[in-house]
């Protein structure tokens, strides 16, 4: 069954809703759940969000896949959220609507068309896990509150322009020094491969793996002594067969 809006839905106090793909078009109903903890809206017809004002206990909110063009006021007075995604809308920026939200650890903004992250994103210091993926952030200059991000763990540009400049993980490590994972990779490869020194292997978990590395590298010098071995003993059996041939020409019967 698709749900086409909501009504009713105050007279329930639940503490996690899930109406995701949906053909909702407002979300207003629910603005009334003061219990609520988690609201996920994700693949709907939500233009805007609206004001949540009581919901003092939320902390999950997903609107990802929702034609939202912008955040407003809507979450100016709470500040529980821990994580955001606003993924594949059509934000044209986040401005300081998310200035109270001082508990976002984690936020995703990936395939929308923000140009640059405000200032004002330095009062979200707990931010671990920052996904801004496939937008069109151009210029240094618009990720410079990053520096202020000093909890940053893992961070994701690619998709931007930004992200094709040379010496990119160089920079981006220097701004945010505890950074572990780049564009979803450990920023310590991008680091060796752009001052072209080695890259490790990474083992099935996705953690880096030298000893694989190793291995790799002796499996390729092994290879390379066993060819060298091979031709070295065809070229004695090639003058073992010379010589055998002018001793028969020698012989005489």
């Amino acid at each position: 069954m698709v749900l086409y809006a909501m009504l009713g839905i105050d007279n329930f106090l639940p503490q996690v809703l899930n109406a995701g793909k949906n053909k909702l078009k407002s979300m207003n109903e629910v603005s009334g759940l003061v219990n609520l903890r988690a609201l996920i809206l994700n693949d709907n017809d939500v233009v805007s969000i609206c004001k949540l004002d009581k919901m003092q206990e939320l902390n999950t909110l997903v609107l990802s896949r929702n034609p939202i063009s912008g955040i407003g006021q809507s979450l100016a007075k709470i500040n529980s959220i821990t994580k955001l995604s606003l993924s594949n809308c059509q934000l044209q920026g986040i401005d300081s609507s998310l200035k109270s939200c001082t508990e976002l650890k984690e936020l995703r903004l990936a395939h929308n068309d923000i140009k640059t992250l405000p200032s004002e994103l330095a009062f979200n210091i707990k931010l671990q896990n920052l996904d801004i993926g496939n937008n069109v952030i151009m210029k240094w200059s618009d990720l410079k509150v990053l520096s202020s991000l000093v909890n940053l763990k893992n961070l994701n540009l690619q998709g931007n322009p930004i992200a094709e400049k040379e010496a990119l993980a160089k920079k981006i490590k220097k701004q945010l020094p505890n950074l572990q994972i780049l564009n979803a990779k450990p920023i310590e490869n991008a680091l060796k491969k752009e001052e072209g020194g080695r890259v490790d292997f990474e083992n099935e978990s996705g953690h880096l793996d030298i000893a694989a590395s190793d291995r790799k590298r002796e499996l390729v010098q092994t290879e390379k002594r066993t060819n060298y071995d091979l031709a070295f003993h065809q070229l004695n059996l090639a003058q073992e067969r010379n010589k055998s041939a002018k001793n028969r020409r020698r012989v005489k019967f």
